[in-house]
């Protein structure tokens, strides 16, 4: 164990990328996107039936990366298992909802809320801003209705209204996540 704790993470996250998993850990933008997408296609180039896992904990992001790592999932052929522990929110909890089986730790912590932007200049350009920030309420509220399949696009819209936190017993409830992992329940 000793010799695991003083090798380098990139050392440990190269054997388990060799393993098919991919690890979101960090804010997202477009530098980790395009790691993440990249990641995406190696392995999907690898083996379009074997399953790959990622793992998030991550506060979220920019909108339009996130969308970009979606749109990789949904158009890779190899199955995408996501993992949530810690903390997955805002366009991290979108990512993760769209995975072909969603797993969260018992005591992760899961946050859906608008997009939020910061509108300046002439008023045109901010009406421009604000229509966009809408549409992408619309767009992050529809993926988690299709991947919910228990929840409503209009009840979901009502809880993008503020920062929403939710435990994992609360998203398995509203189908957000799959299955809740314990040590004998999940191996990955």
């Amino acid at each position: 164990m000793d010799e695991i704790l003083k090798t380098p993470n990139l050392v440990l996250e190269n054997e388990l990328f060799k393993k098919r998993h991919i690890f979101l850990n960090s804010p997202i933008d477009f530098e980790l996107t395009e790691k993440i997408n990249l990641m995406l296609l190696n392995l999907e180039s690898n083996s379009d039936s074997k399953p790959i896992f990622l793992h998030i904990s991550s506060p979220g992001g920019i909108v339009y990366a996130g969308l970009s790592i979606i749109d990789m999932i949904e158009t890779i052929n190899a199955p995408v298992y996501t993992y949530a522990t810690g903390l997955v929110a805002s366009m991290a909890a979108i990512i993760f909802a769209v995975g072909d089986k969603r797993y969260m730790g018992k005591n992760t912590r899961y946050m859906i809320h608008q997009p939020s932007g910061g509108a300046i200049g002439k008023l045109s350009d901010m009406q421009t801003s604000i229509d966009e920030a809408i549409r992408l309420k619309e767009v992050t509220a529809e993926i988690l209705a299709d991947n919910s399949g228990k929840t409503p696009k209009d009840e979901i819209l009502k809880m993008l209204e503020k920062d929403c936190f939710l435990s994992s017993d609360e998203c398995l409830k509203l189908g957000f996540c799959d299955e809740i992992m314990t040590a004998k329940k999940v191996r990955i």
